[in-house]
């Protein structure tokens, strides 16, 4: 991305040298100011450095000097290497300049464009390892499963949990709906029991999440109901 027109920090060394104050000296006073002021130590007048920052603090002390002795400003400044070794004017206008404009050009919008889809909240969904499953006083087996909601909006929200499979499961939870702070999360668990007299060995689980005030399209993330002594394949 860098090449001999690109603009630099450059000491114009055809006007400064030589240095010093006496008669016919060029226009650098050799004052040491820019070497001072620079964060990272470096005399520019050596020409250009990879320690460089282009914090311009260099440019900023030359300016000041040459105006107290009355020289034009600018013996520091922005530069390109063909300008600084005489050869011809920078070409600001080339065609890696193009090049990577439109580069970063498509790149905005692909990225805008996927900030604009991004959804506002989040639902992941795992079974509970420490407590699997859980048996109920009417010998139901219910899955005990762990729920991470995320709020990625900029004000606090309310989701509600409920299971696609309605007619087939019930969700127990001890609190539902459930609020989430503002560019935050919350964990929560939950058991899913088959409803009486429905003889379900293994069956896939539609966790739906939904934001109380509508605002967001209903997600929806799957898993499965697990059963002791049932083998479950992909």
């Amino acid at each position: 991305m860098f090449d001999r027109d690109t603009l630099v920090v450059g000491y114009d060394t055809a006007r400064g040298e030589p240095r010093g104050k006496r008669a016919g000296a060029g226009d650098c006073v050799d004052c040491g100011l820019c070497v001072q002021v620079c964060p990272t130590g470096i005399d520019i007048r050596r020409g250009l450095q990879l320690e460089c920052i282009a914090c311009t603090q260099c440019i900023d002390a030359c300016n000041g000097v040459m105006e107290r002795i009355g020289r034009p400003r600018n013996l520091i400044g922005y530069r390109s290497l063909v300008s600084l070794e005489g050869l011809r004017p920078a070409r600001l206008l080339r065609a890696r300049v193009v090049v990577y404009a439109a580069i970063m050009g498509i790149l905005a919008v692909i990225f805008s464009a996927a900030l604009g889809g991004r959804r506002l909240m989040d639902l992941q969904v795992t079974h509970n390892a420490s407590e699997l499953f859980m048996t109920t006083a009417d010998g139901r087996i219910g899955n005990s499963f762990s729920l991470h909601i995320e709020n990625r909006s900029r004000t606090q929200r309310s989701y509600r949990v409920s299971l696609e499979q309605g007619d087939v499961f019930e969700l127990v939870a001890g609190l539902n709906p459930i609020a989430v702070p503002a560019i935050s999360a919350a964990d929560t668990r939950v058991f899913v029991i088959p409803r009486s007299g429905v003889d379900v060995r293994s069956a896939q689980i539609g966790f739906v999440l939904e934001s109380t005030d509508g605002s967001e399209d209903p997600l929806v993330r799957n898993t499965r109901y697990l059963q002791p002594g049932v083998r479950h394949g992909g």
